[in-house]
């Protein structure tokens, strides 16, 4: 992906990789400067429903390499019944959700990522208790597990990683 500015969401469905020819969508740029930028075009965190930067639905073998994400709300990656996935170096700048794995996604890396939540200014934590803001960088809601996330920067958010156990949510 060339460096540029891109407002548009990026939809991988139903492809499937291998261990040895993953699909790999990765930034030509190796300074973070300039990797490409998918701009969600939500700087504020007005939108009530979710428009994710990235979604990968029933793929497997899928790397996102060497991107800057921005301002999508509420997730910037959307995980949906996949497996395999690696986020590796990129530029992640998010609302609520910066990676939001749901429906038995598993074997997921996110490593060497430089992860920032966009929170309001003179935040405290009981003000973004129970708020929009309660997300993570990780978020699982019946993510199957198998998810190794190592040498991440994550700095200015409300929760680091975050799974929510199947029975729980059948509960509410």
């Amino acid at each position: 992906v060339s460096p540029g500015v891109y407002k548009e969401k990026l939809v991988v469905s139903n492809l499937v990789g291998t261990k040895d020819k993953p699909i790999r969508i990765v930034g030509d740029s190796t300074s973070t400067s300039t990797y490409p930028i998918i701009d969600g075009g939500d700087p504020t965190y007005s939108s009530s429903t979710d428009k994710p930067g990235v979604t990968v639905s029933k793929s497997s073998w899928v790397s996102f390499e060497r991107l800057n994400l921005k301002d999508h709300s509420q997730s910037t990656y959307y995980l949906d019944g996949s497996s395999y996935i690696v986020i590796r170096r990129n530029v992640i700048k998010y609302n609520k959700f910066a990676v939001r794995s749901a429906n038995m996604s598993n074997h997921v890396l996110m490593e060497y990522n430089d992860i920032t939540q966009n929170l309001p200014a003179n935040y405290s934590w009981t003000t973004l208790k129970d708020s929009k803001y309660e997300g993570g960088a990780y978020v699982s809601f019946g993510g199957a597990g198998y998810i190794e996330i190592r040498n991440n920067s994550m700095k200015n958010m409300f929760n680091g990683v975050h799974r929510f156990i199947l029975e729980d949510l059948y509960k509410k």
